[in-house]
């Protein structure tokens, strides 16, 4: 693994603390969820309760301690249409990134505090030095050690489209067309990067079909 472009040793050690010790066995390490991008939501059209994603710019950003282990990180965003107060707990090492005047994307569920527009630990991603964010469904990996859900998604997004339709397909062609099948790499592929709900589900179907006759 640390011959991968961006692993190294360091990277390659806390990897094998998730199993990951070969090339298909980082293919197939699975996201846990995905996070819906598929519409970005202007902050003043956000509704409590329901779960959004926002791009804005930090406009304020203050830390509190809650006692000598506890710590939370409270910054403001605005995206010319409103603003949107973040929280995030046991975030000590956030401060270095949500710093005044950085462009972010924001996904999580809305809330208000105080009668502010509000969410709690969302899901983040730093939009620096003018970086476009993914958009669509993005995976949200497990992680270990010193690794970053950035980092993982970054190094799943070229070594999965690469590597897995090179993998070995253990379901023979009749069958898949028998039972309408997709190919083995094609659902590896869309577990981690599928471009609509449907696919996702398909690929799914897929890979719990191949398991079931592994049984």
């Amino acid at each position: 693994m640390a011959r991968l472009a961006g692993v190294g040793p360091k990277r390659a050690g806390d990897l094998l603390k998730l199993g990951v010790e070969t090339v298909e066995d980082l293919v197939t390490l699975w996201p846990r969820r995905h996070v819906d991008r598929t519409v970005v939501t202007p902050i003043r059209q956000l509704r409590p309760g329901e779960t959004a994603t926002i791009r804005g710019r930090v406009e304020s950003a203050q830390d509190h301690m809650m006692g000598p282990r506890r710590d939370f990180l409270r910054i403001r965003v605005s995206d010319g249409t409103g603003r949107l107060d973040v929280t995030f707990f046991h975030a000590r090492w956030l401060k270095r990134q949500l710093t005044l005047g950085v462009d972010v994307m924001i996904s999580g569920r809305v809330d208000t505090f105080r009668g502010q527009l509000a969410m709690t630990h969302p899901e983040f991603e730093l939009l620096e030095g003018g970086r476009e964010p993914r958009l669509g469904l993005i995976p949200v990996y497990p992680l270990a050690g010193d690794l970053k859900q950035r980092f993982m998604q970054d190094l799943q997004s070229k070594v999965v489209p690469r590597f897995a339709p090179q993998l070995l397909d253990p379901l023979p062609q009749t069958v898949q067309q028998k039972e309408e099948m997709a190919q083995r790499g094609w659902a590896i592929v869309h577990q981690h990067w599928p471009g609509s709900s449907e696919e996702k589900e398909r690929s799914r179907k897929r890979l719990v079909f191949e398991e079931f006759l592994r049984m």
